[in-house]
This record gives structure tokens, sequence and C-alpha cells, in this order.
């Protein structure tokens, strides 16, 4: 039977709640990317660019891996809204265990207000506006951000992928679509989910699949499109109604 020996080394130390090494319900991948992110100091900035500038694993892996944790309970993720009620954004939280299934944003176990403390007493490990660092980029994606950076060119490429166009996310009128509906506190995910549910009813259309473009998807009705249900067929009804207001 193989055995396994630690050796550990005098220096620089990380000292984290164990229960989530032990959690069978995480995957190493996820127990490796929560750890360092319980690494960082608090209140520290973190960027997908920064994980993978520290992993070998690909975006792919890294974005299934935190989605992993907020499934679980270890990341917490919350909207923000502005001074003026506005939404501007997500805060993440990451605990060293697991939130799933109860409120703890903000509350302690018995409901009181902890002010954003994790439970010994000092601040979470959270990404918001209190403290920046030299490892951000403004064309990737935010995993950890308060105030997200805008996917520019994660947004066109995935609706070049999905309808066989070639837009081009550096044109000055698509980045302010996109920009104007980050600003709104929408995430790539829903850019995806907006791409995914139109493309589905207008793709095999050949009037609609013209409107298969930035200008249209990520305007004013980006907010319908993005809870319309998913469709291989055009409602006939609902095409008449809209398609002279495009």
């Amino acid at each position: 039977m193989a055995t396994f020996r630690v050796i550990k080394e005098s220096g620089d130390f990380v000292t984290v709640h164990k229960d989530f090494i032990h959690d069978s319900n995480l995957t190493f991948k996820a127990k490796g990317i929560l750890l360092y992110l319980l690494s960082r100091p608090d209140d520290w900035k973190i960027y997908e660019t920064e994980i993978l500038n520290h992993c070998s694993d690909g975006k792919d892996s890294v974005r299934s891996g935190v989605k992993e944790l907020e499934d679980t309970g270890y990341i917490v993720r919350k909207r923000k809204r502005n001074s003026k009620g506005h939404l501007d954004g997500y805060e993440y939280l990451v605990f060293e265990q697991s939130k799933s299934g109860k409120s703890y944003v903000g509350k302690t176990e018995n409901g009181k207000s902890k002010n954003g403390l994790s439970e010994n007493g000092k601040p979470a490990t959270t990404n918001n506006d209190l403290t920046n660092n030299d490892l951000t980029n403004n064309d990737s994606t935010n995993i950890l951000s308060g105030n997200p950076t805008v996917p520019y060119q994660q947004v066109v490429d995935y609706l070049n992928e999905k309808t066989g166009k070639q837009y081009k996310h550096t044109t000055k009128k698509t980045q302010s679509l996109i920009k104007a509906r980050t600003k709104e506190g929408f995430s790539l995910d829903d850019f995806k989910q907006v791409i995914d549910n139109m493309s589905s009813q207008w793709m095999n259309d050949s009037k609609m699949n013209q409107y298969l473009r930035p200008e249209t998807l990520f305007g004013t009705k980006f907010e319908g499109y993005l809870n319309q249900q998913q469709s291989n067929a055009v409602d006939e009804d609902w095409k008449k109604q809209y398609e002279d207001v495009f």
C-alpha cells in the first residue's frame, strides 16, 4: 500500500480551516482554487488572469472550479447596487467553511450583522473596491469583482462561434453596447444566455437571422432576450409583432 509522508518547510505559512480539505463534495481542483483564494490578503482583488498565472489549468477548468465552489457554498455571490440603487456588478465572498443552504452574506449564524467579517472576526476574502493590485486586465473576465471588467472579446467571440458570423470586438458601437449592459449588472454568462436564447430562435429563420448581431442582441431589449426561452422554431406571432422594431 502506498504511503505519503508530509515534509514541511520553514517560512511563510497559510492557516486555514481544514474542513474543506476533507469535504468529499469538492474535487481537488476546487480545493486548490479555494486554498489559493484563502491565501490572499483580506479584501484582495482577484482576477481570472491572476489565478491562471499561478496554475496550469485553462480558463474553462478554472471557471468550472469556481462554479463548483459556488454550488457547494464556499463562494457566495451577491448583486451590488450603487448609491442610486442601480445594479452595479457582483461581490463574491469566499469562506473557509461551506455556507450552503443558509444566508450568511453579511450576517452571523444567529442573524446578527457581521459587517462583512468572517467567522474569526477578520474580513472575509472578498473582491471589492478597498484594495487594488497590479494584476488587473481590462479585457479579462473578472471572477471576483465588485466592479466587473467589460468582456468585449469574450462576448463577441461567443457570438461569432454560435452564429458563424465575423463581428469584431473592437468596434466602438459594439463596445458601447456591451459596456452599457455590464454597467447595468449583467455578467458574461448573461450575454452568453442571450446569444443562446435568440440564436436558437432565429438561426434557421431567413428573416430573423440578420438580427443575430450586437446592435440587436445587446441593445435595450437585452433583459427581455435574457428571459426568452430557447426554441428550435420562431414564434410567428412574436416575429410579426417585433420584427419592424429592430
